[in-house]
């Protein structure tokens, strides 16, 4: 909190010279178009349990960090811990500020939000869509 305080009361700073050249050598338009062909194959995957429809969430310029999951169980992002299978937890936070029957605390509780970055193929989105199922069979 010291170092944000410190942060906030600062002058604006330029990039330095090493961090312009990395993110000048990033090819940005080639990691959009593997994230949006990542979402896709998310989409056609879990289509069947999610309990939203993400791609109305969409359009063409979107470019999604994840792919939003949604299944009523607030241990699922647990369950696939156990398989090795890491998507974090986001908003957390939100149950604090929110009313606990409020969509926000209903996303914060149960959205799980599945990597479909540019580091993954298709082999593993599919991989992960595969466990998923397999919890899922296990809770009904």
């Amino acid at each position: 909190m010291k170092n944000e305080e410190r942060i906030d009361a600062s002058d604006i700073l330029n990039m330095s010279e090493l961090t312009r050249v990395l993110l000048s050598g990033i090819d940005y338009e080639s990691i959009k178009s593997k994230r949006r062909e990542n979402f896709r194959i998310a989409c056609d995957l879990y289509r069947k349990i999610n309990i939203i429809d993400p791609e109305i969430f969409t359009d063409k310029n979107s470019t999604p960090m994840v792919y939003p999951l949604v299944i009523k169980d607030e241990g699922f992002v647990d369950k696939l811990r156990e398989k090795k299978i890491y998507t974090g937890r986001w908003w957390k936070s939100v149950m604090n500020e929110v009313d606990e029957s409020s969509f926000e605390a209903f996303m914060s509780r149960y959205m799980i939000p599945v990597p479909i970055d540019q580091r993954y193929t298709e082999k593993e989105i599919t991989y992960v869509s595969k466990e998923v199922f397999r919890i899922q069979m296990d809770i009904d």
